[in-house]
């Protein structure tokens, strides 16, 4: 799935506070990005309780899928989306949501011929699977309506059926029209992430979802709310594991809250994360205990799955995958606000240490075994949790040999992430890495570009990465060990720094797999393209 995105005038205008009742173009209209043709012969079907409508092309270039077994002169496909959409509304209410808001409370009825939510059925061509667009919006709370377009026959797209196909699409494009009832502007990370959770409440064996899921793992070590720039990628869908998460933690009773903390109450855009947080917290909770949890969970996925607690989906996961692995760990880690990253060791036995060169007693990390001493595979719950709150080594006690994984995250909301040379291994390893010059220094470095009020997700970093932005974080790790600075002596050479720049840049070209674009926090709530993944 990607999501394509049309800036309309009349959004532009909603964005600097101004009312507006005035349509987008609809397909019937013929000025949209997606219109039916002069040529189609256009004809619509209402869901027997009149709460959906279903328009759709009997001849021409839209033309919808026409078999009849029933007889009763309305498409069966045509059936199917009415009732799948009108079942789904039942869902989200029962859970607690709003419904959409109707095209009559801005005086809009008459663009789709009635009150009820109007769906379009339309040729994409392979290029979208369905289309979530607002009609208009009210100032303040920012409450939209809309409707939505949807493949008109799914023929060429790699879903295993039909019925898979419109379970997949339908509830999720109409949960687009949900979030529209609480903001009609979320975060992309967050609009797409709960409309794929929305997905699975609906269809618990949706294989889109744990597709979407992989998509977030791969990428585990960004922000939850920094997507990779450019057309929206399916780290932002992936997100959906995180909200999943918190439904299971909290049994569903933080559903509501989420789609609340996204509500702006006077039209101008929130923190959406930190409304997450709020929401924990009225629970009880805390993101920074929910994140730990959901980051070591998130190791128990794909061949790691089994004695740790984990989620019933997690051996159909491709699973995490590792910064570093190795018997000894050196690494110029950045760790990022809400993210996580993952380090395997292979432990010869006896003493285990950990070290750290800049205290952060946010960052917290664990030691989980890998069972039967095997050096990967199913993992144990955590032996070993600790907090980067000192610098230096840190004995982490006598384990026998076999394979072990470290969980590291910072669990917080934060504008900067933590840069530290982490390293595991043996106790001798580790007390080579900081020497005693090194180990006396509690709470940062001298580097330049450590300032700790940088965007986490800058372009300007002087860690960025190389230019593929296919995945990866913005500030990327040179994955290529630290080479740790003793302080003292002048300054050396201008030639020395430019070399030393130099061979810093072609160690990051090396590393794979990061993207350089800044987190993307626009608010994009206009078209809304769900594309199939796997095409």
């Amino acid at each position: 799935m990607t999501r394509a995105l049309q800036l309309l005038p009349a959004f532009a205008a909603l964005l600097t506070g101004l009312a507006s009742a005035e349509a987008w173009a609809r397909p019937t209209d013929g000025g949209g990005l997606w219109s039916y043709s002069d040529e189609d012969l256009l004809a619509f079907h209402d869901s027997p309780d009149e709460r959906v409508r279903v328009h759709y092309s009997r001849a021409g270039p839209n033309a919808t899928l026409l078999a009849d077994d029933d007889a009763d002169d309305v498409p069966d496909f045509v059936e199917q989306v009415a009732e799948t959409a009108v079942a789904a509304l039942e869902l989200y209410a029962e859970l607690g949501f709003r419904p959409p808001v109707a095209e009559a409370t801005f005086g809009l009825e008459a663009l789709g011929g009635s009150p009820a939510f109007d769906i379009y059925l339309l040729d994409f061509q392979g290029s979208a699977d369905g289309v979530f667009s607002l009609d208009a919006c009210a100032d303040a709370p920012r409450h939209c309506a809309g409707w939505f377009a949807l493949e008109n026959d799914f023929a060429g797209y790699s879903y295993p059926s039909l019925d898979y196909a419109v379970d997949t699409v339908v509830p999720h494009e109409l949960f687009h029209a949900v979030q529209a009832a609480y903001d009609g502007a979320q975060p992309v990370w967050f609009s797409e992430g709960t409309a794929v959770w929305a997905q699975r409440v609906y269809l618990p064996e949706s294989a889109d979802f744990i597709g979407k899921c992989d998509a977030y793992l791969a990428l585990a070590d960004r922000p939850i709310d920094a997507p990779p720039a450019g057309p929206v990628q399916s780290f932002s869908y992936g997100t959906a594991l995180f909200w999943w998460f918190l439904h299971e933690r909290h049994d569903g009773a933080l559903d509501v809250a989420l789609q609340l903390a996204s509500e702006s109450p006077d039209g101008e855009d929130v923190d959406v994360l930190a409304g997450v947080a709020a929401a924990l917290e009225d629970a009880g909770d805390s993101l920074d205990e929910a994140w730990t949890e959901f980051a070591r969970r998130n190791l128990a996925t794909g061949g790691r799955d089994g004695l740790t607690d984990s989620y019933e989906f997690a051996a159909q996961l491709a699973g995490v995958t590792a910064e570093e692995a190795g018997a000894t760990i050196d690494d110029a880690a950045r760790f990022q606000p809400t993210a996580a990253s993952y380090y395997r060791l292979d432990h010869g036995g006896g003493p285990l240490a950990a070290g750290v060169d800049t205290a952060d007693d946010r960052l917290r990390f664990s030691l989980h075994p890998v069972v039967d001493g095997q050096g990967d595979g199913p993992v144990e719950p955590a032996v070993l949790e600790w907090r980067a709150d000192v610098t230096g080594l840190v004995s982490l006690g006598d384990y026998p040999p076999g394979g072990y994984w470290v969980v590291g995250t910072l669990p917080v909301i934060a504008e900067a992430s933590a840069k530290t040379r982490l390293c595991l291994g043996s106790e001798a390893f580790v007390d080579e890495c900081f020497p005693p010059e090194d180990t006396t220094t509690v709470g940062g470095d001298d580097d330049d570009d450590d300032d700790d009020t940088e965007d986490p997700m800058s372009d300007s970093d002087t860690d960025a990465p190389d230019s593929d932005t296919s995945a990866g974080v913005g500030e990327g790790r040179d994955g290529q060990g630290c080479a740790c600075a003793s302080g003292q002596g002048t300054s050396p050479p201008l030639a020395a720094y430019a070399g030393l720049l130099l061979l810093a840049l072609l160690l990051e070209r090396r590393r794979p797999g990061r993207d350089p674009g800044a987190a993307d926090h626009a608010r994009q709530p206009l078209q809304v393209e769900h594309q199939q993944a796997d095409r």
